[in-house]
């Protein structure tokens, strides 16, 4: 007997967000800071890296820009990124309306 059940319905995907804190580059992995501890998520090909309505890609990442980013933990217990979010634009991009 065969039975068909629906895999994504017990699927939950949390979230997370806070600064960025550490880049590794070489194992493409980012450090947040949430709330008082610090968590490792690592970046895969399927991860959507998201800044306003642009895909970025991990080297346009940097230390102190403020994310918000939901994930899945795989079957090693990796907490892998499904989409991160840069919360606001990083203050390099605003333009200077002092002038």
């Amino acid at each position: 007997m065969l039975i068909a059940t629906n895999a994504l319905a017990g699927d939950t995907y949390p979230f997370a967000g806070g600064p960025i804190v550490r880049l590794n580059a070489d194992a493409k992995q980012i450090t947040i800071q949430t709330g008082e501890a610090l968590r490792n998520f690592v970046v895969t090909n399927q991860s959507h890296l998201i800044n306003r309505s642009e895909r970025i890609t991990f080297d346009k990442l940097k230390i102190g820009t403020p994310v918000k980013l939901n994930y899945y933990t795989n079957e090693t217990g990796k907490a892998v990124i499904r989409r991160l979010k840069i919360t606001y634009p990083p203050t390099d991009d605003i333009p200077d309306k002092t002038q």
